[in-house]
């Protein structure tokens, strides 16, 4: 019964590390895809841009798939109420006691406690779940640095010579 109260807790830590996770995965496909960029741009030209596009979201992926093999048990879902509530160690001392079966009075006593205290506990407030800025920031810079060089690759040296002025185009087209 202690750990059902837990689960909603723990889903928040499952999904703060999915996202984390991704974000860092993403961020260090997107590290990998800029210097395959200018490695292309640099040395291989014949090598196709679908690699950079590749390593980015297949960062992105193994940090996803990474968050599936974390372990989180309800003793990390514990120890965030604990923290959150100022409770010391109330919530892991009582799963302890229904972990043990004790049938000692002052353990049940501590138990009811926990079970009532987490029913007014949001989870949310406990695990807060947020995009890591810093991270994503970095991740998002290289990306567009990776579109800017991609765009700037692709034009040829005509488009980047050609005279836009107002006046040629008049003259261009009388």
């Amino acid at each position: 019964m202690l750990e059902q109260k837990l689960s909603a807790v723990t889903l928040r830590l499952r999904l703060a590390a999915l996202l984390r996770r991704s974000v860092a995965g993403l961020a260090a496909g997107s590290a990998c895809g800029l210097l395959l960029t200018v490695i292309k741009i640099v040395a291989l030209p014949q090598l196709s841009w679908g690699w950079a596009g590749a390593l980015m979201g297949g960062g992105l992926v193994v940090g996803a798939l990474s968050s599936l093999f974390g372990s989180f048990r309800s003793e990390d879902a514990a120890r965030g109420v604990d923290g959150q509530c100022d409770r010391k160690d109330g919530s892991v001392t009582a799963l302890q006691f229904v972990s043990e079966n004790s049938t000692d009075a002052v353990h049940q006593l501590q138990v009811e406690k926990t079970r009532e205290q987490l029913a007014d506990v949001d989870p949310s407030q406990c695990v807060p779940v947020r995009v890591p800025t810093r991270t994503a920031g970095w991740a998002g810079g290289m990306m567009a640095a990776v579109a800017c060089l991609f765009v700037l690759s692709t034009l040829t040296p005509d488009d980047a010579e050609a005279d836009v002025s107002p006046l040629s185009l008049a003259v261009e087209q009388s």
